[in-house]
């Protein structure tokens, strides 16, 4: 079994909590009815992890991969809202429902990521997000923990496409081996030095 030597983190709901969090409570809020702010926002998936091969078009997959600006995604967003969501969404109130819910970093994963750097291994981000955050985002934590920064909106492709973790891979095989994969996702990440690896019930799968 190959040793893996470095690991690959996402940064939202990762490093970050995440604002998406409380689109739920929102639509609650609002009187919208279920997912359906979710679905405006993400498309048939309702999430913004949806499959870029079911829906490869979609705004949300064109923002991230910088295809389109924020400003006027918010336009075509607010001329679809009322059939959605069965009033015109206010681009104000739900900007101010965001600033309140606020995103954190965890600084218990940073603190992670600079055992493992001690350990021997290399660190990587790889985040679908969204030009227009990129001063905030790349702002709030420590960048020069990391060796590699893979944002989706700067290489014109996202995650889940296969072809945005190779292009990961392939900045950190320049100096390394096989790389590991954290993810919000519950299944494993590396721990305990090059070589080894254990399951973790709340960060991570290993990257074949």
């Amino acid at each position: 079994m190959r040793r893996i030597e470095a690991v690959i983190f996402d940064y939202g709901g990762v490093l970050s909590t995440t604002p998406f969090a409380g689109i739920a409570e929102f639509e609650r809020q609002m009187g919208y009815p279920e997912k359906s702010l979710a679905r405006l926002l993400f498309g048939a998936g309702a999430s913004p992890q949806g499959p870029t091969e079911a829906i490869p078009d979609h705004d949300w997959h064109l923002l991230e991969t910088g295809r389109l600006g924020l400003e006027e995604f918010h336009d075509r967003l607010v001329a679809r809202s009322e059939a959605a969501l069965g009033q015109p969404l206010d681009l104000g109130v739900y900007a101010q429902f965001l600033e309140e819910l606020g995103v954190g970093v965890h600084w218990m994963m940073i603190h992670r990521v600079r055992e493992l750097r001690a350990d021997g291994y290399r660190t990587a981000i790889l985040t679908n997000n969204i030009k227009e955050w990129g001063r905030y985002w790349k702002g709030s934590i420590p960048l020069d923990l990391f060796d590699v920064v893979v944002d989706s909106c700067e290489v014109g492709l996202r995650k889940p496409d296969p072809a945005i973790f190779r292009l990961t891979c392939e900045r950190l095989a320049r100096r390394v081996g096989p790389p590991g994969w954290a993810s919000r996702h519950p299944r494993g990440r590396p721990s305990g030095g090059p070589g080894r690896a254990r399951r973790h019930p709340g960060v991570g799968r290993r990257l074949a």
